[in-house]
């Protein structure tokens, strides 16, 4: 005998769809009553381990669902450190770390943003890292963007798939140019803005 207790849904009046248990749930409670009753303890063995199987499932899914959702609402957050040749711009002021280079992750997104200045000349056509995310953020999705420094000048500023052989989740600048769009060299201690959005993947 099978016992089948399930919620149906149905339209009301109005058009909004409603849960609702159904006659045939009546049905199967006395089904169960009728195994109690007749003995079939074997039967009724097997109803009640598959009930019990369906609440198991649904517990472990609401607890993975919990902890994807606090994931999400707490987020993660870090500074990162930075490669030699690069200081945040506000080194040494305690009251503006808001500005130093750092992330945030909510789930599977990480916002990285920060000011950065180079502690030496950095060369026309030359790729330099600036910092690196720590691994066990995996970088699946990469962004590269037209970064903003000093005088309206800019460079191209890019993070790395995690599975690069030789820049695996790092942080780069390159490409340098001033205002009219001509490359050139950044001088030591110019203002680089850096801001990006990676999709990564957790690494347990």
């Amino acid at each position: 005998m099978s016992v089948d207790i399930r919620k149906l849904m149905q339209v009301d009046d109005k058009g909004t769809q409603r849960q609702y248990y159904p006659e045939t749930n009546i049905e199967a409670i006395n089904g169960l009553e009728d195994l109690l009753m007749n003995g079939d303890y074997p039967e009724l063995e097997r109803t009640i381990y598959q009930f019990e199987g369906n609440v198991s499932e649904t517990s472990q899914r609401l607890n993975r669902l919990k902890k994807e959702m606090s994931e999400m609402v707490e987020g993660e957050h870090g500074f990162l450190e930075l490669e030699p040749g690069f200081e945040n711009y506000s080194k040494g002021n305690r009251g503006d770390r808001s500005s130093q280079l750092q992330y945030f992750r909510i789930g599977n997104l990480v916002k990285i943003f920060g000011t950065v200045k180079n502690t030496g000349t950095i060369k026309a056509g030359s790729q330099v890292a600036i910092a690196t995310l720590p691994y066990r953020l995996s970088v699946r999705m990469v962004d590269i963007v037209r970064a903003e420094a000093k005088d309206g000048e800019t460079f191209r500023c890019r993070i790395y798939n995690f599975d690069n052989e030789n820049l695996s989740n790092q942080i780069v600048m390159s490409d340098t140019r001033n205002s009219k769009g001509e490359s050139i060299d950044f001088k030591q201690g110019k203002w680089l803005n850096v801001s990006l959005t990676a999709g990564i993947e957790v690494i347990q």
